[in-house]
């Protein structure tokens, strides 16, 4: 198991536990798409706040990256 695996992995065990408010940053799309609420930023600016269905549906920028970073992995 990789080091990034290992993080998400342990991320995600605490993040489903009650009262917790857990902040991940990260480059990778993929990590979204569990997520509650997305901060998606374009240039330090906030461009979409959503779960990854709203934003993949409202927001263009953010489709365009995460089916670009999706193809790598298909």
């Amino acid at each position: 198991e990789t080091e990034e695996k290992f993080v998400y992995r342990l991320f995600l065990k605490h993040a489903f536990t009650v009262d917790k408010t857990l902040i991940m940053v990260s480059h990778r799309m993929s990590a979204a798409i569990k997520m509650d609420k997305i901060i998606f930023m374009e240039g330090g600016r906030i461009s979409g706040i959503g779960c990854h269905k709203d934003l993949y549906a409202k927001n263009e920028k953010y489709r365009k990256l995460f089916d670009l970073q999706a193809d790598k992995y298909n």
